[in-house]
């Protein structure tokens, strides 16, 4: 291991040790990848409190919705989450698009002016050249995962 790099935490580890088990070996470098992007920016608490084997589905399921894709310009899914742990957070909502100004503002209003708050915000931005001349790429478009809650409550 390098010294340098900074400890994971071990829901993280993990995480990246369930990729190597169960993640077609020429697949894996990719889901890696996109799981330490994705898991980059969650909150720390919640993280910890994350089961390796909840986060593993998350992160492929995630994948697998911006690896399928392909050349289509955007790529939108909704869904009501399966663990009790996601359900609480409401439904969820995630677009998959080439990164754009003020597209993270634009849905997130359209959301909150139909009632929908978000309640929480994933923006991982992968970028990679090539990425729209390469059908087989690694999952390296932008995704964002909204948790919404109809005002109200369920």
């Amino acid at each position: 291991m390098d010294e340098t790099a900074p400890e994971l935490p071990p829901v993280l580890r993990d995480l990246l040790d369930l990729i190597q088990e169960r993640v077609l070996v020429e697949r894996r470098d990719s889901v890696a990848s996109f799981a330490r992007s994705f898991t980059r920016r969650l909150n720390q608490d919640e993280l910890a409190a994350t089961a390796p084997e909840d986060l593993f589905d998350r992160v492929t399921s995630a994948f697998s919705f911006v690896d399928e894709r392909g050349l289509e310009p955007i790529a939108v899914r909704v869904f009501d989450p399966g663990s009790d742990a996601d359900a609480a957070a409401g439904t969820v909502l995630e677009t998959n698009t080439d990164d754009a100004p003020f597209l993270v503002d634009s849905v997130s209003e359209e959301l909150s002016a139909r009632g929908l708050p978000v309640r929480r915000l994933l923006h991982p931005v992968r970028l990679r050249a090539h990425a729209r001349a390469d059908p087989a790429h690694d999952g390296s478009r932008a995704l964002g995962r909204r948790s919404l809650q109809p005002a109200g409550g369920r």
